[in-house]
């Protein structure tokens, strides 16, 4: 009888299962974990941007123009159904404008940044 591990009794070689070294595996658990941060970073910015588009019909009213180039939205954001944006009007509801419409603006400037963002009434 043969004491080699790696063979059963019929003689034939046992088959072996993937073999890494733990240098492999850390790089390997250090690569994915880096795929799933930068997806689940694009993920919070789609959805803040939609919770941002939903919220401000509260406040505003608002056109958007969507572009059709796109070049402007990476491939994870459009198949997480994000779209550009090419200009983003707002309008206030009510004669005077609300007390946080400049916020407004800031966070739509940094939500859609390949947008171009203004308020009607003000040369912004």
């Amino acid at each position: 009888m043969d004491d080699n591990p790696n063979t059963v009794e019929s003689g034939k070689p046992r088959r072996r299962w993937f073999q890494f070294r733990l240098r492999t595996l850390l790089i390997g658990v250090a690569l994915l974990g880096a795929a799933c941060s930068y997806v689940a970073h694009e993920v919070k910015f789609v959805r803040d941007r939609q919770v941002f588009l939903n919220a401000s019909l509260s406040h505003f009213c608002f056109s958007q123009e969507m572009t059709d180039d796109d070049t402007t939205i990476t491939g994870v954001r459009r198949w997480l159904g994000d779209t550009g944006m090419k200009v983003i009007t707002f309008m206030p509801l009510f004669d005077g404008p609300p007390e946080n419409s400049d916020e407004e603006l800031r966070t739509a400037r940094r939500l859609f940044p390949e947008a171009r963002v203004v308020r009607v009434g003000s040369d912004e």
